[in-house]
């Protein structure tokens, strides 16, 4: 099995980072671009020293190229096998093996880089529209990446899905492309002078309490299907999981009158265990489930025909007063039935967005929701409404 190791030769101000790849025999040297100083240099470990006269950012943002670098030279090196450190070079600088395109080099990337399933699967699907923009449009050439290029693959990605959804697409295509052209696939930046708009979300829209009372004691005994889902729904309202979260739940997440559970959005991180206390209502469903075979904690069914049922039962129990709402695609102003745009991420909004109405502590919130401390994300869940700002007001009279 191939191993290697990360050095620097020159003693001057500003040395290159060189790699060394050993396979039996076979011994292999590549000097890359990245440039450090041999004094903050850890020889040792193949990385800046704890003590490098450097920012805490650069030097973790130096350390991740180097890593990501080891990691795409056993790559190449496992798929070429290449005779010499010549051949190395070529390969890495992008000479002729099988990183031909972009769509290869976002495979590549994905391989080398530490990421999240989560998020692997947000490249996976990036890809696809690449292939996809080829086969409908015209080859993208690698080395020759352009700005219009960019422009051309930006606009055909958000012609088909949000505004936001593209911009985090071209982002991480950004992220890609830089690492591409720092292993010399491509030949100029192409982003240098592309643009990429800010995400905008529109005022988030959730159910008030009376609202979730009235879906709560509302008779659905003709449609006791809708019955079940709406006690999931309510049951969503009052711990705030996200519904990846909330389908996976067992008896075992529910101890001494508590909810436990690690999210799966951040358990690659921090791994942190969320504790919610459970309301009143949520102990009566649970209790109304108890019998539930299995471990499963309620009968959940897959997500799309949760959705799907949200919108059906909000509009059975009359939930369709009129908001307003910001059209992802078009970034347009529209008035919308409540009924229309229910999903079971309003069920998070409604968790997130009531605690806040009682108390503007985001950390104390994000504890229950599962938002790390200091999520940017957490303003996208609650609206500073005018009885806030009327209670805040209050405190100066």
């Amino acid at each position: 099995m191939a191993t290697i190791k990360a050095f620097v030769r020159s003693k001057q101000e500003l040395a290159n980072v060189r790699f060394r790849l050993l396979d039996g025999q076979a011994q292999l040297y590549y000097k890359s671009k990245i440039l450090v100083s041999p004094k903050d240099f850890d020889e040792k470990n193949g990385q800046l020293k704890r003590s490098a006269k450097v920012s805490p950012a650069d030097r973790a943002e130096t350390n991740e190229k180097i890593r990501s670098l080891q990691n795409t030279i056993i790559s190449v090196y496992e798929r070429n096998t290449p005779q010499n450190s010549e051949q190395l070079t070529l390969l890495l600088n992008g000479g002729t093996n099988k990183i031909a395109s972009l769509a290869d080099i976002i495979e590549m990337y994905t391989e080398t880089h530490k990421l999240k399933n989560e998020r692997k699967k947000h490249y996976h699907t990036i890809k696809n529209k690449v292939l996809e923009f080829e086969e409908k449009n015209y080859k993208i050439s690698l080395s020759a990446l352009s700005y219009k290029d960019i422009q051309n693959l930006y606009n055909f990605i958000s012609s088909t899905i949000s505004e936001n959804t593209a911009i985090g697409h071209i982002k991480k295509i950004r992220a890609v492309v830089r690492y591409a052209v720092d292993l010399g696939y491509i030949k100029e930046y192409p982003f240098k002078k592309f643009k990429i708009s800010k995400e905008i979300y529109g005022t988030p829209q959730y159910l008030t309490m009376s609202e979730v009372e009235h879906l709560y004691n509302y008779d659905f005994a003709n449609r006791p299907k809708l019955a079940v889902q709406r006690d999931i729904f309510v049951f969503q309202c009052l711990i705030g999981c996200r519904v990846g979260n909330l389908i996976k739940l067992t008896k075992n997440n529910i101890n001494d009158g508590i909810l436990e559970y690690i999210p799966l959005k951040t358990i690659e991180n921090s791994g942190a265990v969320v504790r919610v206390p459970l309301h009143k209502w949520v102990i009566d469903i649970l209790n109304k489930y108890k019998d539930l075979k299995g471990d499963k904690l309620l009968p959940f069914i897959s997500q799309q025909k949760y959705n799907d049922t949200i919108k059906d039962f909000f509009e059975a129990a009359g939930l369709n007063r009129t908001v307003t709402i910001l059209n992802p695609r078009t970034r347009t102003e529209e008035k919308r039935k409540l009924c229309e745009i229910a999903s079971s991420h309003m069920a998070r909004r409604t968790f997130i967005g009531n605690l806040y109405k009682q108390v503007q502590d985001p950390n104390l919130i994000g504890s229950m929701s599962g938002h790390v401390e200091g999520s940017r994300a957490f303003a996208r869940y609650r609206q500073i409404d005018d009885d806030i700002k009327k209670n805040i007001i209050s405190l100066l009279e």
